[in-house]
């Protein structure tokens, strides 16, 4: 089922059956200018069986600025809570998805039971930041005060729900550096945090399977280099597990 927002963007909800249950609602990456098929049916497929809804959010169909962004985020939020069969939502996001998420999170953390964030943008600091994202959603002549406020870790509170948190260290693209200054920031507001950093590995791993090989890579390649990354799944879904209801 399609959930329909006032722009292009929309979300796409599979129902696990027809009983009330808890929904993953996953944001893909795509550094704010689209999102990455590559981060949403196969995470889905990834989860699923643990008796979740899942809700994957095209979220770039238009491409929304900040702060209209969030707020089309909470009419979605708002729907699902509406659904009858959905009971608590769980969020997931990867790269600026993750970013889209842990904002959602921070502003309107009464809707959410846990949140996943993959390699996720967080900080705007000029040694950490992932520019383009931030160009993406901002606007190209976006005002210098407005940059606080979409750098992450300044806006952490006590009442984020429990956090799951996976990157890898040699990350080219979004730094390590941001899962780094958010895992400080949610430890100093005793914020529940579960973070598995990992040695080596890509930007943009999605769940490490062969569904998700990158183009360039046969998929014997892909695996045996960025297989055991696949890891970061199982983590999480025993973290989903204890925080499902």
């Amino acid at each position: 089922m399609n959930v329909k927002l006032p722009s292009k963007n929309y979300a796409t909800i599979e129902y696990f059956d027809q009983k009330k249950r808890d929904v993953l609602l996953i944001l893909p990456g795509g550094g704010y200018a689209f999102a990455s098929p590559r981060e949403a049916q196969p995470v889905a497929d990834a989860f699923s069986d643990l008796g979740l809804h899942t809700c994957v959010y095209q979220y770039r169909e238009t491409i929304l600025l900040y702060p209209e962004i969030h707020k089309e985020g909470l009419l979605l939020l708002q729907a699902l809570k509406s659904d009858p069969l959905i009971n608590n939502i769980h969020i997931i996001g990867f790269s600026a998805g993750g970013h889209l998420a842990l904002m959602l999170l921070e502003k309107y953390h009464d809707y959410f039971a846990s949140g996943i964030l993959c390699y996720a943008v967080v900080s705007v600091r000029q040694s950490i930041q992932h520019i383009d994202s931030l160009k993406r959603l901002l606007g190209e002549t976006y005002q210098e005060d407005i940059i606080s406020e979409v750098s992450l870790e300044m806006h952490v509170h006590d009442k984020i729900p429990p956090i799951f948190i996976f990157h890898t260290v040699d990350d080219a693209v979004v730094p390590v550096g941001n899962a780094l200054v958010l895992v400080d920031a949610l430890h100093e507001h005793q914020v529940p945090v579960e973070a598995h950093l990992f040695p080596k590995g890509r930007h943009g791993i999605s769940v490490a399977t062969a569904e998700v090989a990158f183009t360039e890579n046969t998929v014997e390649a892909f695996l045996n280099e960025y297989g055991y990354l696949h890891e970061w799944v199982n983590l999480a879904r025993l973290f989903l597990q204890r925080h499902m209801s």
